[in-house]
């Protein structure tokens, strides 16, 4: 699934369909430096993505939400949708089968 080739929009776009349709889980690739991670950890789920039509970077966004493992109406992390830069997306997170 890696590749260090950028993937064009309509790849971008049928790997983000494939993700959404087969429901993966995603997490963010262990990093035990102690750096900022980019990405996110525990379980996460592409749900969309969005055009960046202000920022050429000839990548897709990819939106997803991560999935409370403990569903709390009074917590606003409940609902918290994220995004990341396609190529982001790929080098730092993982279906979570692959861990």
């Amino acid at each position: 699934m890696r590749a260090d080739v950028m993937k064009s929009i309509s790849e971008q776009r049928y790997h983000i369909a494939k993700w959404i349709e087969s429901d993966i889980k995603w997490t963010h690739i262990g990093d035990q430096s102690g750096d900022a991670i980019v990405g996110s950890t525990g379980v996460n789920k592409v749900i969309g993505y969005l055009y960046n039509d202000k920022v050429n970077t000839g990548d897709l966004t990819v939106v997803y939400e991560h999935i409370s493992n403990t569903f709390d109406y009074s917590n606003s992390h409940d609902h918290q949708l994220s995004i990341l830069l396609f190529s982001l997306w790929e080098k730092y997170m993982k279906p979570i089968s692959q861990v």
